[in-house]
């Protein structure tokens, strides 16, 4: 649980520069919000989104739910597993792509990933909440034997 409420606080705080970086009219200020949100997104998210999946994991295969027992379990494993994507992948490739464009051009222009990359995470994240509340969809194949 601490670990996935960091994961969380990470993408939220992620969430809330990259729109005030794109909301400001001062460029100093949206540099600052960049420059803050790149170590965030190298070094707490990964490690925040590697230790909830893999207490996930073990929770889902030491207790009755299971890991290919009920769909919701599978959906939220799909779902964690893309916002890591989505979550380190992208959004460090548009940090890196936005730092490096303003920088070299000095001109307010952030990577057309970003802000659709900062929006999924959270959306997602609340999904995987969402789906472990209401345990939808019932029991696999697998979970009806």
């Amino acid at each position: 649980m601490i670990v996935s409420a960091t994961w969380l606080g990470a993408v939220i705080a992620n969430l809330f520069m990259g729109i005030s970086a794109a909301a400001t009219n001062s460029e100093g200020q949206a540099d600052a919000y960049y420059a803050v949100m790149d170590p965030l997104v190298n070094n707490l998210m990964p490690a925040a989104s590697i230790a909830t999946l893999a207490t996930g994991l073990l929770l889902a295969l030491t207790t009755k739910w299971g890991l290919l027992r009920h769909y919701w379990v599978i959906a939220k494993l799909v779902l964690g597993v893309a916002t890591v994507v989505v979550g380190v992948g992208v959004i460090d490739g548009a940090i890196q792509d936005t730092i490096a464009a303003r920088a070299a051009a000095r001109s307010a222009t952030a990577s057309d990933l970003l802000l659709p990359a900062i929006i999924a995470t959270p959306t997602m994240l609340a999904t995987a909440v969402t789906l472990a509340i209401l345990k939808p969809w019932g029991r696999t194949s697998r979970g009806r034997r």
